[in-house]
């Protein structure tokens, strides 16, 4: 089946992003609002998400940025040989003209019948610099195509929302998502793919099915790329998968925004005074956290209620599970 057919597309789009995202997005395209602005410094990522949610929900998606212009999505052929179509004044021109032949029913009919397209989308890269510079040739032309009624929508792509005052009100904000668990898992795998001939003495496969959440969880909070370079890393260091090598590689990766410290977590559950029931209870169900156990439809716990008298130290006394709450995800201990 050609990796880019309708099935093959719809399948993967099921594990990206979020299912709040996308309810968020198809609501945006549905009620037909002109200006929306991404916050995402993925950019690889988001653009794979809008080929295939284009292709699975009937948009025709068109890219544009000041490099390579402006392209169709799918086939990343050029919309227009001009080289003025690079300048931003040119290309929100480019899209008030191609609103304006829309709205004549008949065009909007033609195309949807001759390409099965329910609305186009113009997948903006780096416009937040632009509304940086607070031109008012700039505003004017956002404002023209805020003021669209038609089956277009402008997406504005910006590691941060850029607040423009004169427009502010006419903009909606979305947050494109971190990679969610299945994205990572799959990033794992092409990676164990690509190097496991390569280093067979390793066994690859192997660990990886055995460490496979202990590996995911590693890198839950980075990008998708982020995550490939720290899992590269441990297999250049230590041609095997070294969890501390990640973590390391993660801690630096946070260094960098400025805004957060990572500290290592060098406490295991041998650390743990007492207790001794409810430790051999987690080492027995380690396997209840895992995705085997979440398909199955067992609820990751929450938390622990510890009950017991006022002053006493219930390591030192005979815990055990006295029930699970009706919704299976707190644990409830008594003396």
């Amino acid at each position: 089946m050609p990796s880019n057919s309708l099935d093959v597309c719809r399948k993967e789009l099921e594990s990206m992003a979020t299912e709040d995202f996308k309810k968020n997005l198809t609501a945006l395209l549905k009620g037909r609002f002109p200006l929306v602005f991404l916050t995402t410094n993925e950019e690889k990522r988001m653009i794979s998400f809008f080929q295939k949610y284009c292709k699975v929900n009937g948009f025709k998606g068109l890219l544009w940025d000041c490099f390579q212009g402006l392209i169709d999505l799918e086939t990343k052929d050029p919309v227009t040989s001009s080289p003025d179509i690079k300048n931003p004044f040119v290309v929100m021109e480019h899209i008030l003209d191609h609103a304006k032949e829309l709205s004549k029913p008949s065009n909007f009919q033609k195309l949807k019948d001759e390409e099965g397209v329910n609305g186009v989308i113009y997948l903006l890269l780096d416009f937040y610099r632009y509304a940086q510079k607070y031109d008012p040739g700039f505003e004017r032309r956002l404002k023209a195509i805020s003021n669209l009624e038609s089956v277009i929508t402008v997406v504005m792509t910006g590691p941060e929302y850029v607040s423009m005052p004169s427009a502010d009100n006419l903009v909606s904000v979305i947050d494109f998502p971190f990679p969610n668990k299945e994205e990572i898992r799959n990033a794992l795998w092409a990676i164990v793919n690509h190097v496991k001939n390569k280093i067979p003495e390793a066994k690859l496969e192997e660990a990886t099915r055995k460490s496979e959440e202990e590996l995911v969880k590693a890198v839950s909070g980075l990008t998708l790329v982020e995550a490939q370079a720290a899992y590269a890393k441990s297999i250049v260091f230590h041609r095997a998968w070294d969890i501390q090598t990640i973590l390391e590689e993660k801690r630096q990766i946070i260094r960098k925004t400025g805004l957060l410290e990572f500290y290592n977590q060098n406490v295991t559950i041998n650390d743990v005074g007492g207790l001794h029931n409810l430790v051999n209870w987690l080492k027995r169900r380690k396997r209840c956290f895992s995705k085997e156990a979440q398909e199955y439809g067992l609820k990751v716990p929450r938390g622990i209620l510890a009950i017991g008298m006022p002053g006493c130290v219930l390591g030192d006394t005979k815990i055990k599970v006295k029930k699970i709450s009706d919704k299976g995800n707190t644990i409830i201990l008594s003396e």
